[in-house]
């Protein structure tokens, strides 16, 4: 396994080619640096996902919250605009795995983001961006964890306490979240899928046939939906609506924790392709008709719109799919705290008592906090926006460009950055252009959705529409 000043020299020197004697000796480090997830006689197998398992995991990881986020951003921003915004957050997350997927294949001993931030600034970046990222992933199983609670609420009626039913959730969720493989979870993940995936089409087939009007509506009385190809909304309104759309693509930066279980990595961009492309057109398929008929009554999470009836059957179905969800978010941030724990003990693939005592531990501590997390912050929209302005914005767009220019404009010995990118052509210089937009969009996110987050958190809390933190409070708005 290379050194950290190896590895900074493999990746400049492999692409921007500074010699014939530097590339063969990049490509025989590159060679010899060994996978992190490399098997030894008698070690634990984790290389076992094949490419469309892959995908499947991908996909729960990425579909459960961000199908239940999308209508209502659909009601703030309009239609058209919704459809954009969001088809612009499929590109720019697509593109940042594909960035991270390259360094991968560059750095083999690359498990998650903090290797990546090892390699590109060394110790203080790895430990500043390993704390930043474990928030992210804690905050985005928060957001799953009171998805859970929500549904359970729905469920029973507000059977009891909030807090009991995160309490439940949470444990579900470390249990099922602390098998071994990401192999171990994608059955759970294809259950998972379908169950979310069915859950939303009862409720569009019950918004758009049935005589009932949306929940939210006058109980008598003619009403307005007020569907419209584009809306007038406030700065804050949109802002949150933008970063809630990209939050429906919060789980891509895990998705090179992905990489290192599957049998052949290369094939990591046919899983990342049919992950993007399949939910991306059930997020416009699904969002826009949903929009159509509940317009302006839509709620958040989009499942509770319909009748009662309707809302708790939708949750009933989709509950299977809220727990797997958090169950490969909760084993994501778990297995990237274990590998940056435990890669330098003889018990890292070994199959012995502290081999589980620390992956068990690490399960469910990733658990307790964001189950703190979800009884602190106590409203759906809210919590996505502040995910997405804070954590998303970074960690799915601008660190990925940044990524992108540490691998194509690296800076050799006795070579200045302008000389590098004297030397690129063209193309380069076109996604050059593109990473430096990508960035500013990124900057732009982070500053206007922290902005709205802010605002909408205060203005739930001075209006009494939520209770305090660790509430029993409904959250589910049973009637």
């Amino acid at each position: 396994m290379t050194t950290k000043e190896e590895s900074d020299f493999v990746v400049g020197s492999h692409i921007a080619h500074s010699g014939e004697d530097n590339d063969k000796k990049s490509l025989e480090k590159m060679k010899d640096e060994e996978a992190v997830f490399e098997a030894h006689d008698g070690e634990l197998e984790f290389q076992t996902l094949n490419w469309p398992m892959a995908a499947i995991v991908m996909t729960k990881i990425q579909f459960g919250l961000g199908i239940l986020s999308v209508p209502s951003a659909f009601a703030t921003l309009g239609a058209v605009p919704g459809v954009i915004i969001l088809l612009v957050m499929a590109a720019m997350t697509t593109w940042g795995s594909i960035v991270t997927y390259n360094f991968r294949q560059h750095h083999k001993s690359t498990h998650s983001v903090p290797d990546i931030a090892m390699i590109m600034g060394g110790e203080t970046a790895r430990i500043c961006l390993f704390s930043f990222y474990i928030l992210y992933v804690i905050f985005v199983l928060g957001a799953q964890l009171l998805s859970i609670s929500i549904a359970f609420n729905a469920i029973t009626a507000h059977g009891t306490c909030t807090v009991v039913f995160t309490i439940v959730a949470m444990v579900l969720v470390a249990s099922v979240g602390s098998l071994r493989t990401y192999r171990m979870l994608s059955w759970l993940a294809w259950i998972g899928v379908f169950c979310i995936l069915a859950s939303v089409l009862i409720l569009t087939i019950a918004v758009a046939v049935g005589s009932d009007r949306p929940a939210a509506a006058p109980s008598t009385g003619p009403y307005d939906k007020e569907v419209a190809a584009t809306e007038t909304a406030t700065f804050a309104d949109a802002m949150l609506a933008i970063v809630n759309l990209l939050f429906a693509y919060a789980a891509s930066p895990m998705f090179v924790s992905i990489l290192p279980e599957m049998r052949k990595p290369k094939d990591f961009p046919k899983a990342l392709y049919m992950c993007q492309g399949s939910i991306t057109v059930v997020y416009i398929a699904l969002g826009v008709t949903i929009y159509y008929y509940t317009g302006q009554y839509i709620a958040s999470p989009a499942l509770g719109s319909a009748t009662e009836v309707i809302k708790r059957v939708s949750y009933g179905v989709a509950l299977i799919g809220l727990i797997a969800g958090g169950s490969n978010i909760c084993h994501s941030l778990a297995i990237a705290i274990f590998v940056q724990s435990m890669r330098n003990s003889p018990h890292f693939k070994a199959n012995t008592w502290v081999f589980w005592a620390v992956w068990l531990g690490c399960a469910l501590g990733v658990s307790i906090l964001a189950f703190i997390i979800a009884s602190v912050i106590p409203f759906f929209d809210s919590l996505l926006g502040l995910i997405g302005s804070v954590f998303s914005s970074f960690f799915c767009i601008w660190f990925n460009a940044i990524v992108w220019f540490y691998l194509y404009f690296p800076q050799e010995p006795n070579r200045s950055w302008l000389d590098g990118f004297k030397k690129k052509s063209t193309s380069h210089w076109i996604k050059s252009i593109v990473n430096v937009s990508i960035v500013v969009i990124g900057v732009f996110v982070t500053v206007g959705g922290l902005y709205a987050s802010v605002i909408s958190i205060r203005d739930q809390f001075d209006a009494g529409l939520v209770g305090e933190p660790f509430s029993c409070a409904d959250t589910s708005a049973t009637s």
